[in-house]
């Protein structure tokens, strides 16, 4: 049945009214058909009527309080990649729901259309990535990891995996390739293959820290005296804003690139591997080290 028709104006802008709407939610996702007709074009969306408010730091969702039971998701699979069809975003949607999942995270990068109109068949509210991360930190928590690996201490690994739980860093990248230096390091010396174990720990600083280092930035920004729901800020805020993300990173990038350019891991590699009879770019083995 028609439950309301308009027209578009001048301004390019339409009102519809609808006397007693069936509002969106997790649990009944009403659709509406929305028709768009030219003379020359018809175009059919499917479209979906709610009410979201915050009320003292609460969302509710229809007059309702709502909470968010989620799940990061990436477009992945094991045979087809970052190439994902309907049928496999199908699969995916149904198992959520069968877990009682309503909520979706879109880890790091849009998705297809065809995904968020799936979601809203299915009952899915859909939470684009907002990179409110505490990246820097980390690296100053993931260096002493890369220390006790170079030791070949696992205990301490584990320990300084807690000082990583502060956020990521844009040295993430060559933190890895130490990493992997020093694993090979600590393999050549002691014949201990710890290279999954640094991963690991790294790893699950880095997701703990997420959270974490977020927390840290909210608190500098509150002691600041920033307000979320001011339109305007103070410059007090302002200028904390600049420090935390200008910075107080620079700094940190300064410091880390001047440790990284002082530890010659790779060089020390070369010699060992000089001493053992092994070529540069030979992966070393267990018949490496009898």
């Amino acid at each position: 049945a028609v439950v309301a028709v308009g027209s578009i104006t001048e301004e390019g802008t339409a009102v519809l009214e609808i006397a007693s709407p069936e509002l969106w939610n997790t649990e009944n996702p009403y659709l509406y058909k929305l028709i768009l007709e030219t003379e020359n074009e018809v175009i059919v969306d499917h479209i979906a009527l709610r009410k979201i408010e915050i009320k003292d730091q609460v969302i509710y969702l229809n007059g309702q309080k709502i909470k968010f039971r989620g799940v990061n998701r990436h477009d992945s699979d094991p045979v087809t990649g970052f190439t994902i069809s309907v049928e496999q975003i199908t699969t995916d949607l149904t198992l959520m729901k069968q877990h009682n999942f309503n909520a979706i995270r879109s880890s790091h990068y849009p998705n297809a259309p065809f995904f968020y109109e799936m979601c809203d068949k299915y009952g899915f509210m859909v939470i684009d990535e907002a990179d409110i991360e505490a990246h820097i930190l980390a690296v100053i928590g993931r260096a002493p990891v890369v220390v006790a690996g170079y030791m070949g201490s696992v205990p301490l690994m584990m320990a300084f995996t807690a000082l990583a739980a502060l956020g990521q860093g844009p040295w993430q990248g060559d933190m890895n390739a130490l990493i992997a230096s020093c694993s090979e390091y600590t393999y050549l010396t002691q014949g201990k293959r710890i290279d999954g174990t640094m991963y690991s720990c790294t790893s699950l600083g880095v997701k703990i820290g997420g959270g974490i280092g977020t927390a840290v930035v909210g608190w500098m920004l509150e002691f600041s005296g920033y307000v979320g729901t001011n339109a305007t800020q103070p410059q007090s805020a302002l200028d904390m804003m600049q420090f935390m993300y200008l910075w107080l990173p620079l700094i940190f990038d300064v410091l880390i690139m001047f440790v990284l350019s002082r530890m010659n891991v790779e060089g020390a590699n070369k010699k060992l591997k000089a001493e053992k009879g092994i070529t540069a770019d030979e992966v070393t083995d267990a018949s490496d080290m009898e």
